[in-house]
C-alpha cells in the first residue's frame, strides 16, 4: 500500500512498514517517526536525486497573504531513516507566513539523518528545531526553537531555523541543540541562512545554546564542527539579541573546530533545503 500522507487530528504517525518516497509531510502539531520507517530521497525528471523532508509544524503555506498558525509543533524520531530534512516547525513559501504561537522541537532518540550519496549529494540531510522559509516568505516562532539529540547519527543539526534564498525568520525566545549521545557531524546552535542576493534574515531575541553531553561530533561523514550561534551564507544576515553558550562535557568529543559565535561562508556547495522547499 502506498500511503502518501495520513493525518490524524493533532498528530502525524507513521507506522513500521510504511515507506514515503520524497514526500513533504506535515502534520498539523506532531509527526511521529519509529524504528523500520525509510523516508526516502526521490528524484525529478531529469532523473536527479532532490531530496526528502518532514514538517512537524503540520504547515506548508504558500502565496502572498497565505497564513498558519499553530500552538506548538513537534517531531519524534525514535528509529528509521530519513534521507532529507527534518523539521519541528513550519514551513512558508512565496510570501506566505507561518506562524508558532508556542514552541517548536525536534527530539531524536535513535535513527539515520543522511545523504544517501555523500560524495554526490545535491542536499544536505539536516534536523531543525525551527522552521523554513523561502521565496520572501517569513516564519515566527513565538516561543523557542530546541533540537535534542539522544541517539542515532546526524548530518547537521541546528537549534534554529533555516532561510533559503529570501525571507525571515523571528525566533522571540531561545533557540537550542542538544546533543546527550549519537553521532553529529556539523552542531548550530542557532539557524542557518542563505542568501543569493535576496533578503535573507534570522532574528533569535532570545539566547542561542550548544550543549553536547558524551556525545561525538565527528567527520567521518562531515566537518566535525561545533557553533555556537547561526550559519549565514551569501549575503544573509544573522542575528542574535542575546547571548551565545557552548557547553561540552560528559566525555564529548569534537573532531575539528569549535565556534562560540556565528559563522559566515562564503561559497555554498550544496543546498540542503533547496530541491525540498523550492518546488
Amino acid at each position: 500500500m502506498n500511503i502518501e500522507k495520513f493525518f490524524a487530528i493533532g498528530i502525524f504517525a507513521l507506522s513500521a512498514g510504511v515507506s514515503l518516497a520524497g514526500d513533504r509531510l506535515f502534520g498539523d502539531g506532531s509527526v511521529e517517526i519509529s524504528e523500520g520507517i525509510v523516508i526516502d530521497s526521490s528524484v525529478d525528471e531529469t532523473g536527479a536525486e532532490i531530496g526528502a523532508g518532514i514538517a512537524g509544524g503540520g504547515s506548508e503555506v504558500s502565496g502572498d497573504g497565505a497564513s498558519s498558525e499553530l500552538p506548538s509543533s513537534a517531531v519524534t524520531i525514535s528509529g528509521g531513516t530519513v534521507y532529507g530534512i527534518v523539521m519541528g516547525g513550519s514551513y512558508a513559501k512565496d510570501g506566505a507566513t507561518a506562524k508558532i504561537t508556542g514552541n517548536s522541537s525536534v527530539n531524536m532518540t535513535s535513527g539515520d539523518i543522511l545523504c544517501k550519496n555523500p560524495d554526490d549529494s545535491p542536499y544536505d540531510a539536516v534536523i531543525l528545531g525551527g522552521g523554513s522559509v523561502g521565496g520572501g516568505a517569513q516564519s515566527v516562532v513565538n516561543g523557542g526553537s530546541v533540537a535534542e539529540i539522544n541517539g542515532g547519527k546526524i548530518w547537521t543539526a541546528n537549534g534554529g531555523g533555516y532561510v533559503y534564498q529570501g525571507g525571515s525568520i523571528v525566533t522571540n525566545g531561545d533557540t537550542v541543540l542538544e546533543v546527550n549521545a549519537g553521532e553529529v557531524s556539523q552542531a548550530y546552535g542557532g539557524g542557518w541562512i542563505y542568501s543569493n542576493g535576496t533578503s535573507a534574515t534570522d532574528v533569535i531575541n532570545g539566547n542561542t545554546y550548544v550543549k553536547i553531553n558524551g556525545a561525538a561530533i565527528t567527520a567521518d561523514f562531515g566537518d566535525g564542527i561545533v557553533v555556537g550561534g547561526s550559519m549565514a551564507q551569501g549575503g544573509a544576515v544573522a542575528e542574535i539579541k542575546g547571548n551565545v553558550s557552548v557547553e561540552i562535557s560528559g566525555g564529548a568529543s569534537v573532531a575539528q573546530s569549535i565556534y562560540g559565535a556565528a559563522i559566515r561562508r562564503t561559497a555554498r556547495a550544496r543546498l540542503p533545503l533547496a530541491a525540498m522547499c523550492l518546488l
